[in-house]
């Protein structure tokens, strides 16, 4: 075999980090910190602070998400996450075309050999490998590209949202331009026509085409490949998210901390606002968000009485020219075209107080929504919702209804009368719970 090594680029690795990881060199900020620290100690804390539950999930969740590639090995670490003698040594990357720099490939391997490492020298523990991709990223001018012999192709595309839900069967080019770079190499094509065959796969994302990938290279040695864009972690994380919403202790221990590392000479490598959680319209996009306007649109805590919406922004939103109803193409204040469109209802039920329901029209091509109808009913009888649901799917013909969970909810999804009429019209029946 011939070996090539080849150096890191002057600088690419930060005084810092190589002080802390490689010299062994403590810059003070952690309790635990370098190649030579107290494993033992930082077990002890994590067992007192990762609940059975916890494990739970994270079991489920590794288990779905390796149906389709998991190799022996990862079935068995994913079972081991049960176990409380069970640990996870984790790293993460944003997921590049072409998985970005060697440095990856490097976190990886080291994150094995530290994990074979840790079960020599503590026998009685099991030690699991973890890759943690960034899927939720939205930075895609930083992962866009892949550079072979210092040229460099570029995924041309527009991204405003969470990379690892784009699509990637549209990525022939960038098969065919590295089939043209390693055209005499046979091995290299061999590679290439695997990566092709997983990218190209019909409506493959860059997070199952990176995690697939990853699984093919690594996943002998048992590494897990961790897509945190899930719903149950996302559940899990409620308590983080309504501190950074509500709360100023999380931006004022980031910038203590930074304070902290400005005195020791060494600029913070990131920079923290007030609130840092984002929502995500239906175009994909992030955009930041301020506690008052959270509460304000989404209702999730008592807002002051002078916080209301711009009767102006609400005067705005009204299109005069239409009525509620179904759109009927090329009428005034209508679309032209309805090819593509579908109805979606839904419902927030409630016994004591008020019912309301709204039903809207989706254009999936550019997910414009035109609300059709909606409805407040107060203090409703079971037999007014069940009515309500059954009229509007004969006037609207929705693709799915989704139903707030609550629980007067439990009625409606048990009742069969419901499910039986709305499956036999090709309706989904779906839950919805507001944390």
């Amino acid at each position: 075999m011939k070996i090539r090594e080849i150096a890191y680029p002057e600088n690419y690795i930060s005084a810092t980090l190589r002080n802390s990881a490689w010299l062994d060199i403590p810059l003070g900020l952690y309790p635990h910190e370098g190649i030579r620290s107290n494993w033992a100690h930082i077990m002890s804390d994590l067992e007192r602070g990762f609940s059975d539950e916890q494990r739970k999930t994270l079991h489920q969740v590794l288990h779905r998400q390796h149906l389709e590639i998991a190799h022996a090995q990862q079935q068995v670490n994913i079972d081991r996450l049960l176990n409380q003698a069970t640990f996870v040594v984790t790293t993460g990357q944003q997921i590049h075309l072409g998985l970005g720099p060697m440095y990856v490939v490097y976190k990886i391997v080291s994150t094995i050999v530290l994990c074979n490492h840790l079960e020599m020298q503590f026998p009685d523990k099991q030690f699991v490998p973890m890759f943690w991709m960034a899927t939720e990223d939205h930075d895609f001018s930083e992962i866009n590209h892949v550079d072979i012999f210092k040229e460099r192709f570029t995924w041309n595309k527009e991204s405003e949202g969470a990379v690892g839900e784009l699509v990637t069967d549209e990525l022939l080019d960038l098969f065919e331009w590295m089939e043209q770079k390693f055209q005499r190499n046979s091995d290299a094509l061999l590679r290439i026509g695997q990566l092709r065959k997983i990218y190209l796969s019909p409506q493959q994302t860059l997070a199952k085409a990176t995690a697939e990938w990853v699984s093919n290279l690594f996943g002998a040695f048992g590494l897990l490949v961790l897509d945190p864009n899930d719903l149950a972690f996302k559940r899990g994380a409620k308590g983080l998210f309504e501190q950074d919403l509500f709360e100023d202790s999380l931006f004022e221990a980031f910038n203590d901390q930074a304070g902290v590392m400005r005195e020791k000479g060494i600029e913070p490598p990131a920079l923290a606002r007030e609130c840092n959680v984002f929502r995500r319209n239906l175009y994909n996009e992030r955009q930041s968000m301020d506690a008052s306007t959270w509460a304000l649109i989404y209702q999730q805590q008592d807002i002051s009485d002078d916080a209301a919406f711009d009767p102006v922004c609400v005067r705005g939103s009204i299109d005069g020219m239409r009525k509620s109803g179904r759109l009927t193409a090329g009428h005034p204040g209508h679309p032209r075209d309805l090819n593509g469109f579908t109805y979606i209802c839904g419902l927030d039920p409630a016994m004591v107080g008020d019912t309301a329901a709204i039903c809207y029209a989706i254009d999936r091509a550019t997910s414009k929504r035109y609300i059709v109808d909606a409805i407040k009913i107060t203090r409703p009888s079971p037999a007014a919702i069940r009515n309500l649901i059954f009229d509007w799917t004969s006037l609207y013909g929705p693709s799915e209804w989704i139903v707030e969970k609550n629980a007067f909810q439990s009625f409606l999804t048990q009742d069969e009368g419901i499910k039986m009429h709305l499956a036999s019209k090709g309706v989904q029946f779906k839950e919805h719970h507001t944390g």
